[in-house]
């Protein structure tokens, strides 16, 4: 902090501030602290989306059991059979990563539910 002082009128007065230098270096500070920070946080959104994913196919699994276990026999591989009051509601969940299109993402292959973006999980 630089402290300046000026005659103004006969008197000396002192006037506190900041150099153009130091706000610049606030500034960029600031900046990388910030970028740091989004950077750090960007991956967690993945680690969100593949959770929730997981947790809506452990959901249509036990949908598709109760109906498999009701019924005899297996939904069809889109699950429409299950998309009523009695199992999984009106609509099927939709993983986070999919585009916001009409339908479910999620497939039934030999009575397994998966997903296209989280096959694996």
């Amino acid at each position: 902090m630089i402290y300046k002082t000026s005659r103004h009128a006969g008197r000396l007065r002192s006037r506190a501030g900041f150099s153009l230098l130091e706000i610049v270096a606030a500034v960029v500070i600031t900046s990388m602290l910030a970028v740091a920070g989004f950077s750090m946080m960007s991956g967690r959104s993945d680690v969100a989306h593949s959770r929730t994913c997981q947790g809506h196919r452990v959901s249509l699994q036990s949908q598709v059991e109760l109906y498999q276990q009701e019924t005899g026999r297996w939904p069809d591989s889109s699950m429409t059979n299950i998309t009523n009051s009695d199992y999984a509601g009106k609509t099927l969940p939709r993983c986070p990563v999919a585009a916001k299109t009409g339908g479910s993402n999620y497939l039934l292959r030999s009575g397994k539910v998966t997903c296209q973006y989280h096959p694996d999980n």
